[in-house]
């Protein structure tokens, strides 16, 4: 009966922007080094469902190819490229502003947590290394002394996507003005004004804003609002009022910052 072989060690990638089970499109590939380093000694990366896995296509025992490294070829580490299908990551994700590269390193961690998966830190940089995002060492005698131990190496990665305020920028092309207009939705989103403000191409638009509620943007964006012309003497939303039904979700590349530093997504919405 043939078993599964067992990684030489995994990444789990995570990311808030897409929807559990939904591939997120990270994975590693060896630098140059590293991957003629793969070629002799039968490694490969695999990865399926966010999980990044290296693997002996060889059959060889990997704690004894470790071994070989770390005391007769004197290797310290494995270096990787991370990269992304999405060539937004670095937009939709929360980083520092200007961060250009993210990197990895399993050097600080201890190995008394053996039996549980080592959430790994990042460094951020602002000099970009594309066409990848980021960067990942693994060093050799931790994962030597994991397995040495029979445990798994498994380390994980966690992405958060960028919270944003919401602006809509609501411009009429009819003649009639249209009063006591608002946004609602089912979630507990409270959207501010609307304010008359003119656009830098002087048109003029009716501002809303979610005001100091900064909404995480998501790949299928669950938020759904709607623009009705709302009735003080009732309140209660029926088909009849709707001016917009499912307003749009802002894009991941049409972000911008106030003075504060605080993340804005503004969209036009023409009715």
């Amino acid at each position: 009966m043939n078993t599964k072989p067992k990684p030489l060690f995994s990444v789990k990638w995570s990311h808030t922007y897409f929807n559990e089970g939904i591939d997120n499109g990270l994975s590693l590939q060896p630098d140059v080094y590293t991957e003629k380093l793969f070629q002799r000694f039968g490694l490969k990366i695999f990865t399926d469902n966010n999980v990044s896995s290296c693997l002996s296509i060889t059959g060889d025992a990997t704690i004894d190819t470790l071994e070989y490294l770390i005391n007769t070829l004197r290797v310290k580490s494995f270096k990787f490229q991370i990269h992304s299908n999405f060539d937004g990551f670095l937009c939709f994700t929360n980083l520092p502003r200007q961060t250009k590269c993210i990197s990895y390193s399993t050097k600080d961690f201890l190995m008394e947590l053996v039996s549980s998966r080592i959430l790994l830190q990042p460094s951020y940089f602002q000099k970009s290394h594309a066409p990848y995002i980021g960067i990942f060492e693994l060093f050799l005698e931790d994962i030597y002394l994991i397995l040495s131990k029979k445990a798994e190496v498994l380390y994980e990665v966690k992405y958060e996507a960028i919270k944003t305020q919401w602006q809509y920028f609501i411009i009429t092309r009819g003649k009639s003005a249209i009063t006591n207009m608002s946004i609602s939705s089912n979630y507990h989103i409270k959207f501010e004004g609307p304010i008359k403000v003119e656009l830098p191409n002087k048109s003029q638009a009716l501002k809303f804003t979610s005001g100091s509620t900064l909404i995480p943007l998501n790949a299928t964006q669950p938020n759904q609002f709607n623009l009705v012309n709302s009735n003080k003497d009732n309140e209660e939303e029926n088909s009849n009022n709707y001016l917009i039904k499912g307003l749009p979700s802002p894009s991941p590349y049409k972000i911008s910052y106030d003075d504060g530093g605080t993340a804005i997504s503004p969209m036009l919405v023409y009715i």
